[in-house]
């Protein structure tokens, strides 16, 4: 988490807890629990909301984010299908991370639009 985000870490960290303990719980049911954590992702709503103030607001994220684009709604249903397979059908209890922007546990640092170090004049 983030000092500027405490609520936000809070509640992530609550949802990966309550996502192992329900599996816990549900497990001698053969009941499996598991959570799709998503970042930030482009919907329609998304792409309305955020072109009201830049228009090339979708290409300008793309281009920034660590996997050459934010998360498409096909990403999440594709986890969500793997997940509901057969080919799942040992995964419980995990917390499916489909937030490349962020690293496991942490948040990336801040982007620099000048990576030159102005601190001295060495």
């Amino acid at each position: 988490g983030a000092t500027d985000m405490f609520v936000y870490s809070l509640a992530k960290a609550a949802l990966v807890n309550a996502t192992k303990a329900a599996a816990l719980n549900c497990q001698s049911y053969q009941i499996r629990i598991n959570t799709v954590a998503m970042g930030q992702t482009a919907t329609e709503s998304e792409l309305a909301f955020q072109s009201k103030s830049d228009q090339d607001w979708l290409s300008k994220a793309d281009a920034q984010h660590p996997m050459g684009r934010l998360l498409r709604p096909i990403d999440i249903v594709a986890s969500i299908g793997h997940l509901l397979s057969p080919a799942s059908r040992m995964i419980t209890g995990s917390v499916i991370p489909l937030c490349p922007e962020f690293i496991v546990g942490t948040l990336p640092p801040p982007h620099h639009q000048d990576d030159k170090d102005t601190s001295s004049n060495n």
